[in-house]
């Protein structure tokens, strides 16, 4: 991609912008045990990773069934409901497991659908809204983030009554304000993937403009924190230029993607995961993926969170140019993680790590 060459910056502005280069790396790095390594390698493509729990990666795509990838197992298991008829999907933009149940968002058809523990179909709700997120508050009760919102980002929305309980929340404005209406989306931060997680009755939201989290009550929608250390030649990041092709007929200038894969919480943990892409400029390259601390996980803890400290993790490169990224995260308990790692560019191979944080050693 061809980067955007920002011209006639004050060395002011640059100064200001890029200030956080000038402090010193303040990682506190702990060491880590590979307790178990489980792995699946199939020629077929099961879609986008859509989530990750109990070892077991959950996948799916325009019309294509979900599949079910349970690594401890090796064993796969789909769920091939696709369609616009009850309990039937196009697009699973969300799919988890909570309690005895699985749930699945279609996008396409903006529904909730509720599956028993075999998938047997149980009830659907139609939500009038495009969702990046879903949280499970209780049996009747969700969390989620609205792509079509500005000022309300998350809604907190009744089931039974299909109605909406509360909403809050705000876009981030990217920090370079004359470039505001060039950008693709006007270069607006909203909450997507893995930078937003539920713990309790607290929203947390990663701000990766400003390196910081925010943190909201879910119930009153009231933003209590803002939070995190400085990362070590963090900066704004670059805006580029997306080539033309026969897919995208008009180049755009976007953001690089948030670095905030994954947010987990154990009972006194808080653990985040990244990809160090401030280290390399905001940029992608072979090199960078084949890195050794191609991740970075930072680990907080609750309630105060305090900055703990962090491990960095490696890719796991396979033949040719297949390199599977630290992609996910399922924490077991305070010190005990499972690391998904996974090719979204392939799709087709999965490996899981348990692993065990030294946390004991630094404090």
């Amino acid at each position: 991609m061809k980067e955007i060459i920002i011209k006639n910056w004050s060395l002011i502005l640059l100064i200001t912008l890029l200030s956080c280069k000038n402090h010193q790396d303040n990682t506190v790095v702990l060491e880590i045990e590979i307790l178990r390594e489980d792995s699946i390698f199939t020629e077929n493509y099961y879609g986008d990773l859509i989530s990750f729990q109990d070892n077991r990666a959950i996948c799916g795509f325009y019309q294509k069934a979900v599949t079910i990838i349970n690594l401890s197992e090796s064993t796969t298991e789909k769920i091939e409901k696709v369609g616009e008829g009850p309990g039937e999907f196009k697009f699973p933009r969300c799919a988890l497991f909570f309690q005895d149940n699985f749930i699945i968002f279609c996008s396409t058809l903006t529904k909730i659908i509720i599956y028993d523990s075999s998938f047997n179909y149980i009830r659907e709700h139609r939500i009038p809204a495009k969702i990046s997120n879903l949280f499970i508050i209780d049996d009747s009760t969700i969390l989620y983030s609205d792509l079509l919102s500005n000022d309300q980002l998350f809604v907190i929305y009744d089931l039974k009554n299909s109605i909406k309980l509360n909403s809050f929340g705000q876009t981030i404005p990217y920090p370079v304000e004359r470039y505001r209406n060039h950008l693709y989306n006007q270069g607006i931060l909203k909450p997507i993937g893995g930078n937003v997680a539920v713990y309790k009755n607290l929203l947390f939201w990663y701000d990766y403009f400003h390196d910081k989290f925010k943190i909201f009550n879910i119930f009153t929608g009231d933003l209590l924190d803002s939070f995190g250390r400085v990362h070590h030649d963090w900066s704004v990041p670059i805006v580029f230029e997306t080539p033309v092709d026969q897919y995208h007929p008009t180049s755009q200038l976007r953001i690089r993607s948030t670095p905030c894969q994954s947010i987990e919480f154990s009972e006194n943990y808080m653990f985040v995961l990244f990809f160090r892409l401030w280290q390399n400029g905001w940029k992608y390259h072979d090199d960078f993926f084949r890195s050794e601390k191609f991740g970075l996980v930072d680990i907080y803890k609750l309630p105060s969170f305090a900055y703990t400290g962090s491990f960095y993790l490696s890719t796991i490169c396979l033949e040719g140019d297949n390199c599977l990224l630290p992609y996910q995260m399922d924490v077991i308990d305070d010190s005990i993680l499972s690391i998904l790692y996974f090719n979204p560019g392939e799709g087709t191979d999965f490996i899981s790590r348990k692993i065990k944080v030294q946390i004991n050693s630094f404090l």
